[in-house]
Formats: structure tokens, sequence, C-alpha cells
């Protein structure tokens, strides 16, 4: 028998635009799948710092590599000053390529290690740091952080107040980086920031395929739509986080072409005998459970009025 579950971050769009996106999305399979579908809401702890998605992961997947000591992830990041406070972009916008990524690591990994803190280069986007005295600090992922007030996100705890001074620190070594100079002379944003934070350890280790691999994770890639499994795929965060409904609605349309409609194929012949449709907002988790008979469900007339609820 083949199970699949099928995770969408963001593909609950947020309340206040939800409505006017429905009207305008062509995907057909999705609007049958989630007409017919039993929803529950999942629940899931707000006290975690994490969105709701992340959570869910973070429950199934070891999002920070296995290693000795206390470790982070470090993401380099672009902070705005507004009228008010700071606030951080979305750090998959930041376009920074891999010599660029090298060249800042190489700048702070001298100021980590004198501080007994170890720096590893993983990607251009995912960094990983060991700093054993760094315990009983409470971090927050970095997208529920994108777009907010980043007062509300900072890292608290006994020793918090290390980090914050070594993110401060690598702020200024950053600020006229030859890097940066470089991406402002072609109008790039610069990077003038690091995400410093420590996912927590799963709970109920799984095997989850993901596509694209979130924070850069070594997980397996997602399989054809019917083999079953849990599969993350994780491109509507972005769109959401950054307020792109456009480009948003063009990812749940080309999602609609290479997973709702083959999935919903895949439960009319059969081949698939249960799918589970979890998708998320900000705030929310929402199940949507089906089987083959569900499909038989024909007063359900096919509609997108879950995504609004």
């Amino acid at each position: 028998m083949s199970h699949a579950t099928l995770v969408l971050p963001f593909g609950l769009p947020l309340p206040e635009v939800a409505g006017d996106l429905a009207k305008v999305m062509q995907t057909p399979s999705l609007a049958l799948l989630l007409a017919r579908a039993r929803r529950s809401a999942l629940p899931f702890d707000d006290s975690q710092r994490l969105l709701p998605h992340e959570q869910w992961l973070a429950a199934r997947c070891a999002l920070l590599p296995a290693g000795p000591g206390q470790r982070f992830l470090v993401h380099p990041t672009h902070v705005q000053v507004t009228r008010k406070h700071l606030v951080m972009a979305d750090w998959r916008q930041l376009d920074l390529d891999d010599e660029e990524a090298r060249a800042l690591h190489a700048a702070a990994a001298p100021l980590c290690e004198e501080l007994g803190i170890t720096l590893s280069y993983g990607n251009a986007s995912t960094w990983q740091m060991r700093a054993d005295q760094w315990t009983g600090i409470d971090t927050a992922s970095p997208d529920i952080a994108t777009g907010e007030n980043l007062s509300d996100y900072t890292p608290t705890g006994a020793n918090a107040l290390a980090l914050r001074k070594l993110q401060n620190e690598i702020q200024m070594l950053w600020f006229q980086h030859p890097v940066n100079t470089a991406r402002e002379l072609r109008g790039q944003a610069p990077v003038n920031g690091c995400w410093i934070w420590a996912p927590p350890a799963p709970s109920q280790p799984a095997v989850v395929h993901a596509s694209p691999a979130p924070y850069g994770l070594d997980l397996p890639a997602a399989p054809a739509p019917g083999q079953g499994g849990s599969i993350y795929l994780d491109s509507l965060s972005g769109p959401a986080l950054r307020g792109d409904w456009g480009s948003w609605l063009a990812e749940i349309d080309r999602l609609e072409q290479t997973w709702f409609a083959p999935l919903l194929a895949a439960l009319r012949s059969g081949s698939l005998r249960q799918l589970r449709l979890i998708l998320s907002d900000r705030q929310r988790l929402a199940a949507f459970d089906l089987r083959p008979t569900s499909l038989y469900q024909f007063w359900h007339r096919p509609s997108l009025q879950a995504l609004s609820q």
C-alpha cells in the first residue's frame, strides 16, 4: 500500500490575500483534492520560535548536521534599517555566489577563532558554527524573523549577549569588505550581517525527501509523484515571505502540473492508497487527508475555499 505525505510550506497564503489569489489560481487538481479531503488542524508550539512547517520538519530531520559540541547554523544576510526597527530580507534573495561567500567566511573565521569558536563553510547560504561555551541559548529560525522586527527574535539566554556581540563584530568587519563594495557598485544588496541559530534535535526521526533541500541540507531528492513517502517542497516560502504573490502564483501553477495533477491521477488509479497534504502559513499547519474513495464525494465541488479558511 502506497502512502504519501506532501508538505507545502506557505501553501496557505496569508489570510488577507488568500481570497483574491484563489480567484485567479489555475489549479483544478488542487481544488478537487482540497474539496474532497478531510481537513484537520495540526498542533504546533509557538514558543519554539520556528514556523509551523519548520517544526514539522525539525521533528523528523536533523536540520543541523550531527557532531560533537554546541553547534549552530549561520546564514549571511542583508539587514535593512527602517524608521522604527531593523528588518532582515529573505536570505534566499541575496544572490551570493560561492566566491563571494568564501571571501566573507575567510574574513569572519579568524574573528571566531579568537573566541574559541569554529566557523565552517557549508555553501554560499549556510555555514556551521561550533561554540561549545554557548549552551542554553534560545534562537529563532531565519524564516520566522524575515520581514519582522528583529528585536522580537534576537537570541535570549545566559550566553546570548556573547552571540549578539559576535554578530555585531562580523557586521562591522563586513561593512567595507571588498565583496560588499563590489556588490553595491553592481546594485546588489550588501551582505551586512549574519543570522545564527540552533535548530532543535528531531524527536520523531524519519526519512524526508525534499526539493529544494531547505537550509542546504543533504536530504534525499523528491521521488516521482505517486511513489509514496514524505516529501517537503519548499518553493513557496520565499515568495510568501517577500509578499511576492505573483511569483507565488507562478510557482503554485507549476506545482499543479508537476505534483497535484499526478497525485490526483495516482489516487484515481489506486496506485496511491493514501495521501496527506500538509499546508502552512505563519500561524497554521493544516492537514488534508484523502483516499481513493474520497474522490467519489461528488457533492463536494472542486474549490479552493480551504485556502482562505
